[in-house]
């Protein structure tokens, strides 16, 4: 643990047994470099790095003029298994060819607005095979408004949006879901609030024709707001809203297990569709919808207290008795 460039943070091994007191602090030139893990290594001045491995934490850090460079050697540049918290002031530079990789567990921290597009295109066999169970975090924690990509074929795992700056944070063009090009998909947990101690009004702004995809579950906390604008979503897992969901667009239920919609504050729906391959929609809220139902495939499963309520200018489609 400690500063990077201070020799007392490393041990040394030129055979990977005998270790001893470090003559220099790594870089690109050196072999493999590990951050074990429980142990955290924050980068302070300009450095290039090569063969890294967090099992524990590494920070690039926020120090004006400093700037982190991947070089592209010997297979995968860096390795995230621990935890990787971008929060210099300046763009990671990457060299050709450099790439990075998340382990099952690992953890990706952005929190400056800096480039996010180098991380979706120098993830290693490309970012559409990023583990679905490894978190990337977008955190708001001062004035600036850190930005996350949202077309060009982004894939995320868990992706958590929060905000520990002590005021709202309403998502801009750069740190919502924007563009037409594309859509994002999420192949694990959609979590807007996470652990953060300051409200996110997260606004969906997507406009492709696909809506965005969410494959495992759409969690909106205590205090912070969805707004389903752009084309709406399409949730393969649970939904659960403590806070508040708003908009106009269609929010699309099309998972193959069962779902259940729950939640404190859930109650208007402007457009809901179903269109199930296996399982139900079981509600665990009351639901009100505003515009219109779609029943394409599957079943929605209500009791005497979660009713399903269908408003006086609502429309209703398909649904059948079988």
């Amino acid at each position: 643990s400690g500063n990077w460039n201070q020799l007392s943070t490393w041990q040394s091994s030129t055979d990977n047994t005998t270790w001893g007191a470090a003559s220099t602090s790594p870089n690109y030139t050196s072999n493999t470099i590990t951050i074990q893990s429980a142990h955290t290594v924050t980068i302070t001045a300009s450095t290039t790095i090569d063969q890294t491995i967090v099992n524990g934490t590494l920070v690039y850090g926020d120090n004006s003029g400093s700037t982190l460079s991947i070089n592209n050697g010997t297979g995968v540049d860096l390795a995230i298994n621990g935890t990787f918290q971008d929060v210099g002031s300046n763009n990671i530079s990457w060299a050709s060819g450099a790439t990075w990789n998340i382990g099952s567990s690992g953890t990706l921290i952005r929190t400056r607005p800096t480039s996010s597009d180098s991380w979706r295109d120098n993830y290693d066999g490309g970012i559409s095979t990023i583990p679905t169970t490894a978190n990337w975090i977008i955190r708001k924690t001062g004035t600036d408004s850190p930005t996350l990509t949202s077309v060009g074929g982004m894939y995320y795992p868990n992706l958590t949006i929060e905000n520990t700056s002590g005021s709202s944070w309403t998502t801009s063009s750069t740190s919502g879901f924007t563009g037409s090009s594309d859509y994002p998909r999420v192949t694990g947990n959609f979590n807007i609030g996470g652990s953060g101690t300051s409200p996110v009004i997260f606004i969906n702004q997507n406009t492709n024709a696909t809506s965005v995809l969410i494959q495992g579950d759409l969690i909106v906390q205590n205090g912070s707001t969805l707004q389903n604008n752009g084309t709406g979503f399409n949730v393969l897992g649970n939904m659960n809203i403590l806070g508040n969901y708003t908009g106009t667009k269609n929010l699309l239920f099309g998972g193959s297990n069962t779902q259940i919609i729950s939640g404190t504050s859930l109650s208007i729906v402007q457009s809901l569709t179903i269109n199930k391959t296996g399982g139900h929609i079981v509600l665990s809220t009351p639901v009100t919808i505003k515009n219109s139902l779609t029943l394409t495939k599957g079943y929605i499963l209500t009791d005497n207290s979660n009713l399903l309520t269908i408003d006086t200018s609502a429309t209703v489609s398909g649904g059948s008795d079988s």
